[in-house]
């Protein structure tokens, strides 16, 4: 999720579906937190902090540096705040920051107006439930 995915909790909000749609146990789903721009690389202004702190409360505030009139939040890190607060506890998380890989990943903020995608492979056998 980018910033304003992650501020309306879309992670919380996919598991709790999964709940509902599959019957699945929280415990039982394994999510991946796959490449995005990293704390590194993730310049803001004071908005978008903001929204996150309104969404999870103060403990958002771990997960955000403030450098000069700049916040760094790290989006990978509130997102696994957000699986864990939805009952998730198989969390694999990249390492990858696509910013500084622009050759191996597409970025809005490196590439701009030049569109790119990135796909994600999603599966649900019966019998995991």
């Amino acid at each position: 999720a980018g910033w304003r995915g992650t501020a309306q909790n879309i992670a919380g909000k996919t598991v709790a579906a999964m709940c509902r749609q599959f019957g699945c146990a929280p415990k039982n789903i394994h999510a991946a937190i796959g490449p995005n721009i990293g704390q590194c690389c993730f310049q803001t202004d004071e908005e978008v902090p903001q929204a996150l702190i309104e969404a999870y409360g103060p403990i958002a505030r771990l997960h955000i540096q403030q450098k000069g009139g700049k916040y760094y939040p790290d989006l990978k890190k509130i997102n696994h705040l957000a699986l864990q607060e939805a009952g998730v506890i198989h969390i694999d998380i990249s390492q990858d920051c696509t910013m500084c890989q622009p050759d191996r990943f597409w970025s809005h903020r490196f590439h701009g107006a030049d569109r790119g995608s990135q796909g994600a492979i999603i599966v649900c056998k019966e019998g995991w439930l």
